[in-house]
């Protein structure tokens, strides 16, 4: 099945079904929740995950850390439930579940067969750097379902939901799978896509570099200077590029907008966003000339940006049954 076959197939079932959101008492998951009830769901499913293992059928019940461990289990399970009522009453259905081992190991298998993980990463300090090794770090490396972040820094700031969908482009097909994601969540929720692409100076160096080993002479010939002219040469092609993306891709007509931009991508995506915004984006893009993999934009944007990002993994396009 084609991108622009799934892409028109996301607008057609567009809600999102199952959304996991992992949740472990802190502020930061709580606000996770709030934003995965603004995605409108079909079913959220709080995960509480508990290091310790179940009990067996063979343990006396008259131990007293089993009395206190069977009361500890209610009491969050009623933790669950009270949160589910306060925090995602929006939701068609709030499924609450314990699970037990270790935390980033069970979320990924849970999310197995969700569309989604939403979970709160905690910042700190003025860049509002995450605090990484973190659950939410190896989850959003490691799991094969999409990951949305929302990053918190300890205030009490409204969390709205999503006014636009902003999705970051390099020209590469690996950053174009994160295209069905971001227009079932556009449809879903009635909101606009914003398709953004970077012209900085490794882009513009790369298409005089082209120029150069394929023998086109434009660039040299003229008086003016080759980066001059290689940098009119690499906006005009991502122009092109992007206004070729929505018809190609099956999201014409969705209020989609195109946008140039000028300069590094990490730096004037974290300059233009805003917060009422959510990026989704491949966690990897071209490779070579600009990697859009966690240690790079896509990190940069999950630690500092004011929006919350979306990461679509490489090796699927955010929605196909598998």
């Amino acid at each position: 099945m084609t991108d622009q076959d799934n892409a028109r197939r996301s607008v057609r079932s567009a809600k999102l079904e199952r959304v996991l959101v992992p949740v472990d008492g802190s502020p930061a998951s709580e606000r996770a929740l709030e934003y995965a009830a603004h995605l409108r769901p079909e079913r959220i499913v709080l995960l509480r995950v508990e290091v310790d293992e179940p009990v067996g059928p063979h343990v006396d019940p008259a131990d007293p850390y089993e009395r206190w461990r069977r009361d500890h289990l209610s009491t969050v399970m009623n933790e669950l439930e009270s949160l589910a009522r306060s925090k995602a009453a929006t939701a068609d259905v709030v499924e609450p579940k314990i699970r037990f081992g270790n935390p980033a190991d069970r979320i990924m298998a849970e999310a197995h067969d969700h569309d989604l993980i939403v979970m709160g990463a905690t910042g700190k300090g003025a860049a509002g750097r995450l605090l990484f090794g973190s659950v939410a770090d190896r989850v959003m490396r490691n799991a094969i379902t999409p990951t949305l972040v929302v990053r918190t820094n300890g205030d009490e700031a409204e969390i709205r939901p999503p006014a636009r969908v902003v999705v970051p482009l390099d020209g590469s097909e690996l950053a174009e799978r994160a295209l069905p994601m971001a227009t079932r969540v556009s449809a879903a929720l009635s909101i606009p896509i914003r398709l953004v692409r970077c012209v900085g100076m490794d882009e513009v160096l790369h298409t005089v570099r082209e120029a150069r080993r394929s023998g086109d002479a434009e660039l040299f010939e003229s008086s003016d200077d080759p980066y001059k002219l290689g940098q009119e040469r690499a906006n005009r092609e991502a122009e092109a590029y992007l206004e070729a993306v929505p018809e190609r891709l099956g999201v014409a007509g969705q209020n989609v907008t195109c946008e140039r931009l000028s300069g590094s991508a990490a730096f004037e995506l974290l300059w233009s966003l805003q917060e009422d915004e959510l990026v989704v984006m491949t966690s990897r893009g071209r490779g070579g000339l600009q990697r859009w993999v966690v240690g790079s934009v896509a990190e940069k944007l999950v630690r500092e940006a004011k929006a919350p990002v979306l990461l679509v993994p490489v090796g699927r396009a955010g929605m196909e049954s598998e």
